[in-house]
């Protein structure tokens, strides 16, 4: 971990709000998906925001995942204790992530992790990386199936009636009239 200054003030209020984004269900569920995928848990098997950090923190098993899911994304796994190292695998899991079809605002950026700054978006990528995997055909209990394209053809004769339709958001003139108006200027008579 990097040495920093203690935060305090708005810095330690937007720490806390972001450690307030830290889901313990979805590290349950995010953990079984590991297993699901890999064959192994994450170590240390202990819940929590520390334990779940100190798991992922080398980027190793991130990196097995993603190899797990589509193999050959990841090249070169660094097996050390060298920290540029370690940063090295995830940003190599976020680039084998986003060229699997993880949108890049999905993806984290490499300090949330090692540096414990964002757990949450980590949490996010994963579960980002699970439902793109399941709109591929993977089966896992993680993620949300994503919807496929839904390409409709009109005729020409249901488009054109289609113009012609005025939306309700628009508005309606039903009832209008300007009975009761009296000309600009006149006195209202009470």
């Amino acid at each position: 971990m990097t040495n920093r200054a203690t935060k305090s003030g708005l810095s330690l209020e937007a720490q806390r709000k972001m450690q307030a984004k830290y889901d313990p269900e979805l590290e349950r569920k995010i953990r079984h998906f590991f297993v699901e995928q890999t064959g192994k848990p994450l170590e240390p098997q202990e819940e929590g925001p520390a334990n779940f950090q100190k798991a992922l923190k080398d980027g190793v098993r991130l990196c097995e995942l993603i190899n797990a899911i589509q193999p050959g994304s990841v090249k070169k796994i660094n097996h050390t204790s060298m920290v540029f190292k370690q940063m090295e695998n995830i940003n190599n899991f976020n680039t084998a992530i986003k060229a699997y079809g993880v949108a890049d605002s999905c993806t984290f950026q490499t300090a949330d992790l090692v540096d414990n700054q964002d757990l949450a978006t980590v949490q996010n990528a994963i579960y980002q990386l699970a439902s793109i995997f399941k709109k591929k055909g993977g089966q896992t209990s993680l993620g949300v199936k994503i919807a496929d394209e839904n390409k409709r053809d009109f005729d020409e004769e249901t488009l054109k009636a289609g113009q012609n339709v005025i939306g309700l958001q628009m508005g309606t003139n039903k009832g209008a009239s300007q009975a009761g108006m009296t000309s600009m200027g006149t006195q209202r008579k009470l």
